[in-house]
């Protein structure tokens, strides 16, 4: 009886025998089921890292078309520009070589015309070159007193007292400075470039004009002083002093003279600065020329 009792007492019936076992295995799954949420989590971590990691590369791709549009943008905006300006400067230059080439064709007909005239003058003019001017050619100096100057005028006469340039009808010259000079005091003004001569009584060496012909003639001649210093020129004939400029300038300036004059064929004309106001350098370059000319009324 006692021992039925304790058989009663643990026996125990099929779902009782069902629930042990599921108790038995309950654990295992539990810790499994922890495990894969675990798993879970970190995937969902995951994907959420390569979706934002993929919205931010889109992101930076736009970026990177909206750069790519904006460069071809600008490189399109800067092709147009190019070709604008690559055919405005062609047009330029082919308007600029058409002008060149009309002033050409006009400075050519010009030089025809002035190489006629100066054919027809030729032709119409002898020649006589006259060698001795009688006035001393050291550097334009004019350091000779007054008595030494009146004989060698009056022997610069004698000796072109039969050399004399061929009377012509018109006579006419115009020499200017080839280079600029500095300050030297009292001197005689040599203009060494001569650009019309007709009759050839003007003498670059000592910048002398010999009288050919008796008359009336104009004489005008410009200095360009350069700094700031007085300066007066002199129209000589002879030894007298006929017309005189006179400049004063801080800076540089310029004198011009004129005048009208009656002279006698073997006359000397010449210019030069005056013995109390000689200061400053004479300029006489591309810029501007110092000058001397004249020419027979007729």
């Amino acid at each position: 009886m006692l021992v039925l009792v304790l058989l009663g007492a643990f026996s125990f019936s099929p779902s009782m025998s069902i629930e042990l076992g599921y108790s038995k295995q309950r654990a295992p799954i539990s810790e499994d089921m922890f495990h894969l949420g675990n798993n879970m989590e970190s995937l969902y971590q995951t994907v959420r890292f390569l979706v934002d990691r993929n919205n931010d590369l889109e992101s930076r791709m736009r970026r990177l078309e909206n750069r790519n549009n904006d460069l071809e943008s600008r490189m399109r905006r800067l092709e147009n520009q190019y070709l604008t300006d690559v055919k405005k400067l062609n047009q330029d230059f082919h308007d600029s070589l058409r002008k060149h080439k009309n002033r050409i064709a006009v400075l050519e007909k010009g030089l025809r015309k002035q190489t006629e005239l100066a054919m027809k003058l030729k032709k119409d003019n002898s020649q006589l070159e006259v060698v001795g001017d009688g006035f001393p050619d050291t550097e334009g100096k004019d350091t000779y007193p007054m008595e030494k100057r009146n004989t060698q005028e009056q022997h610069s006469k004698r000796l072109l007292a039969g050399i004399q340039p061929q009377t012509t009808s018109i006579i006419a010259f115009y020499a200017y400075m080839s280079t600029s000079h500095k300050e030297q005091g009292q001197h005689t003004l040599v203009f060494d470039t001569v650009k019309s001569n007709v009759g050839q009584a003007y003498h670059p060496g000592s910048g002398v004009f010999a009288v050919p012909q008796s008359g009336v003639y104009v004489f005008t001649w410009t200095v360009i002083h350069d700094g700031a210093a007085d300066l007066s020129v002199i129209l000589m004939v002879n030894s007298a002093a006929v017309g005189a400029a006179y400049a004063n300038s801080r800076d540089g300036d310029q004198v011009t003279g004129m005048v009208v004059v009656d002279v006698n064929q073997g006359d000397h004309v010449y210019v030069r600065t005056y013995a109390s106001w000689s200061s400053g350098d004479i300029k006489s370059d591309s810029s501007g020329r110092s000058s001397f000319a004249g020419w027979k009324l007729n």
